[in-house]
C-alpha cells in the first residue's frame, strides 16, 4: 500500500483504499442497510473484550484469595469452574 494512501475501516474486517476501489452509487443503500449492523458487531466485539479482561482479572484476584467459582446455567449445569471447586 502507498504509504500516502489512506486505509478506510468501513467495519470489523471491512476496508478499501480510496486508490484502487470506490463504492458507486448503487453500493449507497446497501451500505446505508448494513451499517448500523457493523456498528453494533463492533460495540459487541469491544464489550466482549472488556468482558473477557474482568474476568481474567477476577480469576486472578480470586486465586490469589484461594476461592473457587462455579458458573450455573438457566438450566443449572456447569458452564464455568474454577481450579478450586473441584
Amino acid at each position: 500500500m502507498n504509504p500516502d494512501t489512506r486505509l478506510i475501516l468501513i467495519g470489523p474486517g471491512i476496508s478499501f483504499e480510496p486508490s484502487t476501489r470506490s463504492f458507486t452509487p448503487r453500493d449507497q443503500p446497501v451500505l446505508d442497510l448494513i451499517g448500523p449492523h457493523l456498528a453494533r458487531a463492533q460495540r459487541n466485539v469491544a464489550a466482549l473484550s472488556r468482558a473477557r479482561r474482568l474476568s481474567a482479572g477476577l480469576e486472578l484476584a480470586l486465586a490469589s484469595q484461594c476461592v473457587g467459582v462455579m458458573v450455573l446455567g438457566a438450566n443449572g449445569r456447569v458452564e464455568s469452574a474454577g481450579e478450586r471447586t473441584a
